[in-house]
Order: structure tokens, then C-alpha cells, then sequence
């Protein structure tokens, strides 16, 4: 089926699309939920990062307020609604009493961030 636009529908398909182009999101701040998989006698943290825009974003992870360096390179990914999402992971030798965190940086925020891994339940 083709639509032949003409006359005032041509007008109000105009005036639509100028309004449309000026409306835009300043911005949408992250969700952030952390995660972590017992491998042997590593562990492996995972901070996921979604529904933020605009698009850039800083994601770090701390052992005891130090940064720790990534596994592996950082994908942004677009979602269906317009906004972001990210995942960053490390693998860790786990250390008894550190406390792992994940920081979290976007434009949307006053200030990063920070997410701290629940400590693993002890067995005893």
C-alpha cells in the first residue's frame, strides 16, 4: 500500500518532523547491577551497566579502593530504547576481607557511581 502525501498532510508530516528533531534527552543515569562466578581458584567479577545515555561512560572495578585491570576490552551496545549498556568483568585470585567494588562514571551522575560486591556467604 503507498501513501501519497500532498497538501496540508505534507505540511503537518513537516511540522512534525522539525518538532521531533528538536526534542531530545539530556541525559539518563545507569543502573548497575555486579555479579561474580567462582571458577577454581579464581573469580570472576562482573559489572553490568545499562540504560544510560548518552553513550559515554568510564566502568572500573576496585580491590580494596585499587583499581584492577581489565580482562578484556570494553563494548558499548546500544538498547532498543535509545539508551546504552556495558559489561566489564576482571578475574581475581579471591582474597579473604577485601572488598571488591565497581565504579561506575557518566555524565548523568553529580558524582561516580560506586557498587559494592556482596561478600560470598561463609561456610561454617
Amino acid at each position: 500500500m503507498k501513501f501519497k502525501l500532498v497538501g496540508h498532510n505534507r505540511f503537518v508530516i513537516y511540522l512534525l518532523l522539525s518538532h521531533l528533531t528538536c526534542i531530545s534527552i539530556t541525559s539518563v543515569p545507569p543502573e548497575v547491577k555486579v555479579s561474580s562466578r567462582q571458577s577454581g581458584s579464581t573469580m570472576k567479577l562482573h559489572c553490568q551497566v545499562y540504560g544510560f545515555y548518552p553513550r559515554d561512560v568510564d566502568v572500573i572495578w576496585k580491590m580494596n579502593r585499587m583499581e584492577i585491570s581489565l580482562d578484556e576490552a570494553k563494548h558499548i551496545l546500544p538498547n532498543s530504547d535509545g539508551t546504552y549498556q556495558l559489561r566489564v568483568s576482571v578475574e581475581v585470585i579471591p582474597e579473604e576481607e577485601a572488598s571488591y567494588s565497581c565504579h561506575v562514571d557518566h555524565s548523568s551522575l553529580g558524582e561516580p557511581l560506586i557498587t559494592m560486591l556482596a561478600p560470598a556467604p561463609s561456610c561454617g
